[in-house]
């Protein structure tokens, strides 16, 4: 359920485009707010690395790379957010993943 207005409403009343396009958070603006761009680096395809404090480093976070993906959905630049997505689909270990949940 999705409340507006002190009114539920169904969520599965809305397109998948609605609810992506009235995201209520604009993230674009938090991150500038955050200081979350600083710790940021891109590749050459525009996936964004996040730096971590030492040991760590620099490495790809499927977590930034999702957040980056709906801010560039919500600028309305396509290409992009659908290039944050095949990386997260290429990148994904499912195998590792179920094995987490199922243990």
């Amino acid at each position: 359920m999705f409340k507006i207005f002190s009114r539920l409403i169904p969520l599965k009343s809305f397109s998948k485009e609605e609810i992506l396009n009235n995201y209520y958070i604009d993230l674009h603006k938090f991150f500038i707010i955050s200081g979350h761009y600083k710790r940021v680096i891109y590749d050459k395809k525009g996936i964004p690395m996040f730096y971590y404090d030492f040991p760590l480093g620099i490495k790809y976070s499927p977590v930034t790379v999702a957040l980056h993906a709906l801010v560039h959905y919500q600028l309305r630049n396509f290409g992009m957010f659908m290039r944050h997505v095949e990386w997260l689909i290429k990148n994904a270990d499912i195998a590792r993943a179920l094995a987490k949940y199922n243990a």
